[in-house]
């Protein structure tokens, strides 16, 4: 058995003013799904709303438990960083066969 230590880290970039995930980097690479257009429609939402609420900057960050995102604006589109904090353990289990490929 093989372990490895995991913090799932996704970074999105969105066209600003249509909320379009124009593309999605996952180090556990997932592929992009239906969640990742809400995601990108919601980030761009909440950070258009900060704005019309009188925050210029719109949203620098937002930390829930051990979640957190990091926006970094652009002229045309913007980029999150959503990273969990918390470690998972991912075990992975080898065959014998493999095992024994590196022996012979």
């Amino acid at each position: 058995m093989e372990e490895t230590i995991v913090n799932p880290v996704e970074v999105y970039i969105i066209a600003k003013d249509a909320g379009v995930l124009l593309y999605k980097y996952s180090i556990e690479d997932f592929g992009q799904t239906d969640k990742d257009q809400l995601m990108s429609g919601f980030l761009s939402a909440l950070n258009n709303f900060t704005k019309e609420l009188n925050f210029p900057a719109g949203v620098s960050l937002i930390r829930s438990g051990s979640l957190e995102a990091r926006f970094s604006p652009g002229d045309l589109i913007f980029s999150v960083l959503i990273i969990d904090y918390q470690m998972r353990r991912q075990v992975r289990r080898r065959s014998v066969q493999s095992l024994f490929e590196h022996v012979l």
